[in-house]
């Protein structure tokens, strides 16, 4: 009896002692396995959360349009043509020599003439007159009642266009003129029908080239007929330098020349005789003023 209360007294004994020998146990390698989880685990550092910037939409390049070049057209280069020798237009003149006459003889092909004519001699663009600086130079013709012209001096050597013009009409024509040659050429113009009456005449006078010029001045004094309508003229009275007498009487009126030697105030004058032959019908005298520095 003794030995079963011991027996039951040791057993709650042993499995106390073998409950706590397993608490133990089991605890030991609760604590080594977290040991071993501590020991081989390696600490995770703490991150900060850090800025994720925002990524911006990538923009988009925006494609310009491609420009299109203008292509300019090319300036093809126009081949310059070899130029022509221009010829000397004065070649054909004898500017250095003697010079000579030109004469215009007017007929009428109709009608009736019945004032002294205008003329012009004209070169082929050289410049031949007035001191080498005109190519053409004009002066009034002459009618002396039975006969009518223009006359040019001092005309260089060479071929000239000649024209002339009247009330009734007007021509043309060329001529050659030669070096100490008096050269003459005939031109018809259609006159007046019918003839005019005759009255008392009436003149005017014109220096040419001007009436001012610097001595020794050389120039043109032309005596026209003004009478309209027409009175013939049979004689011609001219003064050059305005002295009082005349200087020129006869029966063929127009352009004479005279030379200024001395610069001074000059008053040329002239008069006409009509065809009745008396003092009765002659013209008022007409008188112009030269000016010679």
């Amino acid at each position: 009896m003794r030995q079963r209360g011991f027996v039951l007294l040791i057993i709650p004994l042993v499995m106390s002692l073998v409950g706590v020998t397993l608490i133990y146990w089991f605890g030991f390698r609760s604590n080594d396995k977290t040991a071993e989880v501590v020991s081989t685990t390696t600490p995770i550092p703490s991150v900060s959360p850090s800025f994720v910037p925002t990524a911006k939409p990538t923009s988009k390049p925006t494609v310009k349009p491609t420009t299109k070049a203008t292509i300019k057209p090319t300036a093809v280069t126009t081949a310059t043509p070899a130029s022509t020798p221009t010829t000397d237009l004065c070649n054909s003149y004898g500017l250095s020599g003697g010079t000579g006459g030109a004469e215009i003889i007017i007929q009428s092909s109709t009608g009736y003439l019945y004032d002294a004519p205008y003329g012009e001699i004209k070169s082929n663009g050289c410049k031949t007159f007035n001191g080498k600086s005109q190519s053409t130079m004009t002066t009034r013709g002459y009618n002396s009642g039975t006969s009518w012209g223009v006359t040019f001096g001092s005309v260089p050597p060479g071929t000239y266009n000649v024209r002339v013009t009247s009330h009734g009409g007007s021509d043309y024509k060329n001529i050659t003129v030669t070096a100490s040659q008096h050269s003459k050429v005939t031109i018809n113009i259609t006159g007046q029908t019918p003839a005019p009456t005759p009255v008392k005449p009436v003149c005017s006078i014109t220096v040419m080239p001007s009436t001012t010029g610097t001595h020794p001045y050389s120039a043109s004094i032309c005596m026209s007929n003004d009478s309209n309508p027409y009175q013939a003229i049979t004689q011609e009275f001219v003064d050059y330098d305005g002295n009082g007498s005349w200087d020129y009487s006869g029966a063929q009126y127009g352009c004479h020349a005279y030379t200024y030697q001395e610069a001074g105030t000059y008053y040329p004058k002239g008069k006409f005789l009509g065809s009745g032959g008396t003092v009765g019908d002659e013209s008022a005298i007409c008188q112009t003023t030269v000016t010679v520095n």
